[in-house]
């Protein structure tokens, strides 16, 4: 019989990564956001899941021994096009913050995400810094480079995801090594959920609200501009997280 997996999401957003993993069945230990449309959307799709704001004021240590996977795209704008690119100087920076709920839960499995900017902002050093970080707790790190278009996206989005295995955690049918769990993430042939599926529900945040005019002060389709913006894609979340269920449940 195959393992609940239990997982955390950070900086959840509308619920990106939360999606697939609803889809797999996981159960989802708690949310944590600030933004106010996120989390009137999040509670509209999940409300029977705790919901934690400031990622700051969270002590997960509760949660040691009882987490499989922790997730999150912290925020992108210190590293985005986009943005004044200040990196580790911009206050929006929360690797830090994700990387302490992580030492104090220690899951099996944890799966950063962000911009491409990241590798290249002030020459790879931050991007190091959060391999570096996840290596001292003993985790076996591996980054990717995937675009959303590679799962049937309209637009390409190019992410960096950093994977990260659990140093000791090996397969009980053929003891597999941690390099050898990554290269299943490169030869495992899962098939996705209808992307129609995972369209609809994007399609869903533009239409969520029932106010025509203004919620909390800004024109409605800023926020759901502003949310879609900065969601994960729930299709490339569901090939990671499907590959770790393989992974645990071998």
């Amino acid at each position: 019989m195959s393992k609940t997996i239990k997982m955390i999401s950070l900086f959840t957003g509308i619920g990106g990564f939360d999606l697939a993993a609803d889809t797999l069945g996981w159960k989802i230990l708690f949310q944590s956001e600030i933004d106010p449309f996120c989390l009137e959307v999040l509670n509209k799709c999940f409300p029977n899941v705790p919901k934690h704001g400031n990622i700051n004021e969270i002590n997960a240590k509760k949660y040691r021994g009882n987490v499989d996977v922790v997730v999150g795209g912290f925020p992108c704008q210190p590293f985005s096009n986009a943005g004044l690119q200040q990196g580790v100087e911009d206050p929006r920076f929360l690797w830090p913050a994700m990387y302490r709920v992580v030492r104090e839960c220690r899951p099996t499995w944890v799966i950063a995400e962000n911009v491409l900017g990241l590798i290249s902002n002030a020459d790879g050093v931050v991007f190091e810094q959060v391999c570096t970080d996840l290596e001292s707790e003993g985790y076996e790190v591996q980054p990717f480079v995937i675009p959303a278009a590679g799962k049937d996206s309209f637009q390409e989005r190019k992410r960096v995801w950093i994977v990260a295995c659990l140093n000791g955690q090996r397969s009980k049918a053929d003891k597999a090594t941690q390099r050898e769990h990554f290269k299943a993430f490169r030869q495992t042939k899962k098939q996705l959920p209808d992307s129609t599926y995972f369209e609809s529900w994007f399609q869903s945040v533009r239409y969520y609200s029932e106010l025509d005019g203004v919620v909390y002060g800004i024109p409605n389709w800023m926020d759901r501009t502003h949310a879609l913006g900065n969601a994960i894609d729930p299709r490339v979340a569901y090939e990671m997280l499907i590959t770790i269920e393989y992974l645990i449940n071998v």
